[in-house]
């Protein structure tokens, strides 16, 4: 760097009295102007007189130099464990992300299971209903055919729903009845018999068998006295 008009500069000189004084004791000595100064050179000078002593004694620059290396050794034994610990946080870290994944999953199957569970022993508890109070529709409950309904309304329904298969019931067995019903026998003719054969003969009908009806059919001929009718 070039300087046209360089004010001088105040450097340390130390001073020996001799007279036993403190040799550390400086007065200002006047650097000489210069038109261009060599900012590394004067570094260097500057170092190799202090490290003499020109400066600053060479006890107190021991002094000083320990007592930096012990600021050194201790600011880099910080750094050191700053580096080491901040290693550990960013592998905790990752280890908190992959627990926080691993909690939000059994999070979600915890509640799925919960959620199974319940509806499992509702289940339960709707069949244990069925079976101490109509045990007759269990049937109707494997089928899927019983009202789907909420348990504490479950009750009710299955009352409605029995009284209704109760009246179909009743119907169809009148209806059965009424098509196994004999018609009054000629006068003379054991009725009983005559109404036994027609029963069967109409349920052997109804029922597909062909062979049995045949048979019957000629006995009730035979019982009534009515001419069976030629084909």
């Amino acid at each position: 760097m070039l300087i046209n008009k360089f004010k001088p500069i105040m450097l340390f000189q130390a001073v020996d009295k001799g007279d036993g004084g403190d040799s550390s004791v400086v007065t200002p000595k006047t650097a000489p102007a210069s038109d261009q100064t060599d900012f590394a050179q004067l570094y260097t000078t500057l170092s190799q007189k202090i490290q003499a002593g020109e400066y600053v004694s060479q006890k107190s620059y021991a002094t000083l130099q320990a007592k930096y290396q012990a600021e050194f050794d201790a600011h880099k034994a910080v750094t050191d464990e700053l580096t080491t610990a901040k290693t550990r946080l960013t592998e905790l870290e990752g280890n908190v992300s992959i627990f926080q994944t691993e909690k939000a999953t059994l999070e979600t199957t915890v509640k799925e299971k919960e959620t199974a569970l319940t509806s499992t022993q509702e289940g339960l508890d709707r069949l244990k209903l069925i079976m101490k109070d109509h045990p007759e529709l269990i049937s109707f409950e494997v089928e899927g055919l019983l009202p789907n309904v909420p348990l504490d309304a479950l009750p009710e329904a299955l009352k409605k729903f029995s009284e209704k298969l109760g009246t179909i019931q009743t119907t169809a067995t009148n209806i059965v009845n009424n098509l196994t019903a004999s018609t009054d026998p000629p006068s003379g003719v054991n009725q009983r018999t005559v109404e036994v054969v027609q029963k069967e003969m109409n349920r052997a009908a109804m029922e597909g068998r062909q062979k049995d009806y045949d048979v019957l059919r000629e006995e009730y001929f035979k019982l009534t006295g009515v001419p069976e009718a030629k084909k």
